[in-house]
C-alpha cells in the first residue's frame, strides 16, 4: 500500500480553481494577473516547479453577478515539493507593494478541484496565439477514470 501512495504522490497534479470577480473589478483583476502573476507562473514553469498555468474568463452565461467567472488551471510536476517560494512576487517585482499585485482581495474562490494528470496530449503544430480562441470543458464523474481516458483517447478523438 505504501508504494501505491508514493506512486500516486509522484504523479502530476492539476488544480482547477474557480473564482468570482465582481464585474467592476474584472479589469483590475485581469491587469494584475497578466502583468504580475503570469510572469511569476512562467518563472515557476521555467524552473520546473509548474508545468502549466492558465487563466480563463467566462464570457456570457447565467448568474454573472455571483457565479464563478474565472478559472485558473495550474499543473504541478510534484505537488508535494516545496512550493512556498513559487508565488513570491517580491523576487520578480521587488519595488511593487504586495497590495498592488494581490488578486485575492478582489476575488473569491468559489471552488477547487484536483486531478491526476493522465496522459494529456496536445495536437501537433499548435500555435497557441492563433489556434486557441475559446475552451469548452466537459466534466465527467467516472468510477474508473483511467479506463474512461483510455476510451476517450481511442474513440473520442484527440484529447487536449
Amino acid at each position: 500500500m505504501f508504494n501505491s501512495v508514493n506512486e500516486l504522490q509522484a504523479q502530476d497534479i492539476t488544480t482547477y480553481q474557480y473564482r468570482h470577480v465582481a464585474p467592476d473589478k474584472a479589469a483590475e483583476f485581469i491587469k494584475r494577473e497578466t502583468t504580475y502573476w503570469s510572469k511569476i507562473a512562467q518563472k515557476a514553469i521555467d524552473n520546473g516547479k509548474m508545468s502549466f498555468w492558465a487563466m480563463l474568463e467566462k464570457v456570457g452565461g447565467t448568474d454573472m453577478a455571483t457565479a464563478s467567472n474565472f478559472l485558473f488551471i495550474n499543473s504541478w510536476p510534484n505537488v508535494n515539493s516545496d512550493l512556498g517560494n513559487v508565488f513570491d512576487p517580491s523576487k520578480l517585482f521587488p519595488g511593487v507593494p504586495t497590495a498592488k499585485i494581490n488578486t485575492e482581495a478582489i476575488s473569491t474562490v468559489t471552488g477547487e478541484m484536483y486531478a491526476i494528470n493522465d496522459g494529456w496530449q496536445e495536437a501537433a503544430n499548435i500555435n497557441v496565439d492563433k489556434d486557441y480562441n475559446y475552451v469548452l470543458m466537459n466534466y465527467h464523474n467516472s468510477s474508473n477514470p483511467s479506463e474512461f481516458n483510455r476510451l476517450e483517447k481511442t474513440y473520442g478523438g484527440t484529447v487536449y
